[in-house]
């Protein structure tokens, strides 16, 4: 079961295209073998009139791996679970204090779909790779890599299933940070 958070439902698609991180801005992060263009222009789409085969009939063939912008899925979508990415040792995996930020499992009621997308706290320069599985089969988004924050991996038909959004954080010192979410 989903459960919305009300006050993010109804402004979540705009503030996720209005950051301009994400698949939807590969120009300035590197994607593992996906090329992502999207136009936060489909956000403005009134509901049902997009052409996404995603958007038309939800299911993992047409929505697996794909930008939540490019496909329409980000309109009414919102926020289903949040967790802060803690720092920790790498050597010996101990916490060591504080977060970089935080993990957020992404919902698209109309899609069936979940994405993550990292909002960082920091305010520290660096790299996040984040992505999203499913256990039902077990299969996951690609990595996605970038600098510029907040940023969101690409999407997963999780209409049934759980999901699991996850996010490593490594910045310019060598300092890492992990989290996961699940909703």
């Amino acid at each position: 079961m989903r459960i919305q958070i009300p006050m993010l439902a109804a402004v979540a698609a705009v503030a996720l295209a209005a950051t301009g991180s994400g698949p939807a801005s590969a120009a300035v992060a590197s994607v593992s073998s996906v090329n992502h263009v999207a136009s936060v222009a489909h956000l403005a789409a009134p509901l049902g009139t997009t052409n996404n085969p995603c958007y038309q009939k939800p299911n993992a063939l047409h929505c697996d791996n794909t930008d939540p912008v490019a496909t329409d899925c980000s309109i009414g979508s919102y926020v289903a679970a949040s967790s802060p990415v803690y720092f920790y040792d790498a050597e010996n995996g101990a916490l060591t204090g504080g977060w970089s930020g935080y993990i957020q499992n992404w919902y698209s009621p109309h899609c069936g779909t979940n994405w993550a997308r990292y909002v960082d706290t920091s305010g520290s320069y660096g790299t996040v790779s984040i992505d999203t599985c499913v256990n039902s089969p077990f299969h996951c988004t690609d990595m996605y890599d970038s600098n510029v924050f907040p940023a969101w991996s690409n999407q997963i038909y999780a209409k049934t299933v759980v999901s699991m959004a996850s996010a490593s954080f490594s910045n310019h010192n060598g300092v890492v940070a992990a989290g996961e979410s699940s909703a």
